[in-house]
C-alpha cells in the first residue's frame, strides 16, 4: 500500500468493515481519512450512514448531499 489511491481505498474499506461491526465512531474516522485523500462519493455515503447511526443528523445530511453531488446516480 504505497500509492495514495491504495491508502484512500484502504480507509474506505476499513470504514465499511467498522460500520458492519457497528463501530460507528471508528467508521466515521476511517471514512474521514478516506475523504481527506480522495473526495469519493462512496466514502461520503458511508460517512453519512455512520453519522446517521450516531444520531448526528445534520452532519449526515451534509455527507449525503456531498455524495449526491459527486454521483447523482
Amino acid at each position: 500500500m504505497n500509492s495514495s489511491a491504495d491508502i484512500w481505498l484502504h480507509h474506505l474499506k476499513t470504514g465499511a468493515g467498522l460500520f458492519a461491526e457497528n463501530n460507528f465512531p471508528a467508521a466515521i474516522d476511517a471514512f474521514n481519512k478516506s475523504i481527506a485523500l480522495n473526495e469519493n462519493w462512496d466514502a461520503y455515503q458511508g460517512l453519512g450512514w455512520a453519522l446517521f447511526r450516531t444520531n448526528n443528523f445534520p452532519a449526515a445530511i451534509d455527507a449525503f448531499n456531498k455524495s449526491i453531488a459527486l454521483n447523482e446516480n
